[in-house]
């Protein structure tokens, strides 16, 4: 049966090796079939795939990133082969076989894979001493003694030399064995000593993740964070509408039992709105607590997270009141200064410490890092609700003209998308917003307030 064996060596220094043969095997720091217990480590960092006798592995939109141990980064999918080693935190994993399950070629030879091409290097320098040792002429022996000397030969003419074979790999030929042959030396005379040729200082082990904006495509790095936050929310979306939903679907409801009696109707409905407008922010404080706790990879109820927004109220409107007063003026200017104070906003205010404009301005620093790439994925996030608006717009509308229940209809789909997709889009910003936190500022945030978001859940 096709299978392949891994080998890791966690921060702690403890190791392990595992043979898998299942199709998927997913790599995490608590949970999963690979458990690095790494703090390093996102809760679901990455996942390898096993199919035709090909192993892959995909990073799962971690925090900090997936790395070769050549320091370069890991985006989107790789196919990995024996001698392969990725960084994921402070933890190293490496493949150490794989049996495609081929078995025997013609003739009953054993198939095998080829050695990477690094250990083949390794190899080959390796053992270039040795090989230049066998290589090395011969010194003369001294003619045996004798009474008689003999009589003057002529030196015998010299043997017609082969071409040159063409160089294997442009100057690595020559380097390899010390340079090229001196010219014009004598027949029978020893090659004058090479010059030393250093060979080039290995690689580090694991290099630094590069800095924010480099390497990896913003496209690319978006798939990422919305794939990543579509499989979180498949299990998480419940708690996390009810974080706005609380709020928001009582009132339509109301709306739509009552909606219907003059004068009556109207009153109840903007006693709803207003008390609508005075829960909003406590619930967006629970909204907020829950998309960073599922974006960290723990996991927070929604009563959880009212009960952590509720504990001390007033703080907690005046603050989210402040902010969000902040990014509607801001957002009514072309978008994009709304942005800049909105970004991240929430967690620095929860996580960070950050208390009304401090928030906003904490925001604004922290997207000014790197504001090519923050604006970018505020935008790509934006085009992709734009068409569920649109979609949502366009029904309610023709819902309108459905004579008694069309209105209805029409306010309780409105209300339900917006519940659950504003709620899916936090969990987006809090996944944006760890990732910068460790491209720009090279820290693991998730690790950090993991106290923090833990205490959420402590009620």
């Amino acid at each position: 049966m096709p299978s392949y064996s891994l080998s890791i060596l966690r921060h702690d220094q403890s190791s392990d090796l595992f043979t898998f043969d299942q199709a998927k095997v997913l790599i995490g720091r608590e949970s999963g079939d690979v458990v690095t217990r790494d703090p390093k480590t996102s809760g679901r960092h990455g996942e390898l795939t096993f199919e035709g006798g090909v192993l892959r592995f995909t990073d799962l939109n971690s925090t900090n990133g997936t790395y070769r141990v050549s320091g370069e980064r890991v985006v989107g999918t790789i196919v990995l082969t024996p001698g392969t080693a990725l960084r994921i935190g402070d933890t190293t994993i490496a493949v150490q076989a794989i049996d495609s399950g081929l078995g025997f070629g013609p003739g009953g030879t054993q198939v095998m894979q080829a050695p990477p091409a690094a250990a083949f290097a390794d190899t080959a320098l390796a053992t270039a001493p040795a090989a230049l040792g066998q290589l090395a002429p011969e010194a003369p022996a001294p003619p045996a003694p004798g009474p008689v000397a003999a009589a003057p030969q002529g030196a015998p003419a010299p043997a017609p030399q082969p071409a040159p074979a063409a160089a294997w790999s442009g100057q690595a030929a020559s380097d390899a064995f010390g340079g090229a042959p001196a010219a014009g030396a004598p027949v029978g005379q020893p090659s004058p000593a090479p010059s030393p040729h250093p060979l080039a200082a290995p690689a580090p082990a694991y290099a630094a993740p590069p800095l924010a904006g480099s390497g990896d495509g913003l496209f690319d790095q978006f798939k990422a964070f919305l794939s990543n936050a579509v499989e979180t929310y498949k299990t998480q979306a419940v708690d996390g509408a009810l974080t706005m939903g609380l709020v928001m679907l009582p009132g339509a409801v109301v709306g739509v039992a009552t909606g219907w009696i003059p004068i009556v109707g109207w009153i109840l409905g903007v006693l709803v709105a207003l008390v609508e407008l005075a829960m909003a922010p406590i619930a967006a404080g629970a909204m907020w607590r829950w998309s960073l706790a599922a974006a960290s990879g723990e996991r927070l109820t929604w009563k959880q997270a009212w009960g952590a927004a509720l504990k001390s109220p007033v703080s907690e409107w005046l603050n989210i009141a402040v902010m969000s007063f902040v990014i509607a003026v801001g957002s009514m200017f072309l978008l994009i200064p709304g942005l800049l104070v909105g970004m991240f906003a929430g967690p620095a205010y929860l996580l960070e410490k950050k208390t009304f404009f401090g928030a906003n301005m904490r925001s604004l620093e922290l997207v000014l890092k790197d504001p090519g790439r923050h604006l970018g994925l505020a935008l790509l996030v934006l085009v992709t609700v734009i068409p569920v608006m649109i979609v949502t717009t366009i029904a309610t509308v023709i819902l309108g003209f459905v004579p008694f229940i069309g209105a209805a209809a029409a306010q309780l789909i409105s209300v339900t998308v917006l519940t659950l997709l504003v709620p899916f889009v936090s969990l987006l910003w809090a996944s944006i917003y760890f990732d910068a936190r460790q491209r720009a500022e090279r820290e693991d945030a998730k690790a950090l307030y993991a106290p923090i978001i833990r205490s959420w859940g402590n009620r």
